[in-house]
């Protein structure tokens, strides 16, 4: 992570958590795919919190909520690295001793 977001993720969650306008929540989550498929931790970490219900992105935008997912997405972010992975996940309680 080197202290900072890639630029995709930063205006990624940008568009997904300070937009209340669906298209534009839509276009954030594609260019957090895009990052994921790129390699990027963080935006694994990301992607599981659009799945993780209304408490972590607002319902609105339409992400079905699919806690198994997001668990699975939470953990490979902590395993690639992702510092911001690996705080969602204790925080969620899916640090597990495999992932540690």
């Amino acid at each position: 992570m080197k202290g900072k977001y890639s630029l995709p993720v930063v205006k990624a969650v940008d568009l997904i958590w300070t937009s209340f306008d669906r298209d534009e929540m839509r276009r954030g989550y594609e260019m957090l795919m895009k990052a994921a498929q790129n390699g990027d931790a963080d935006a694994l970490c990301f992607i599981a919190r659009c799945h993780m219900g209304e408490e972590y992105v607002w319902s609105g935008a339409g992400f079905a909520t699919d806690d198994e997912n997001a668990s699975l997405l939470l953990q490979k972010s902590a395993i690639m690295g992702s510092a911001t992975g690996v705080l969602c996940a204790v925080r969620c309680g899916n640090l597990t001793p495999t992932v540690q």
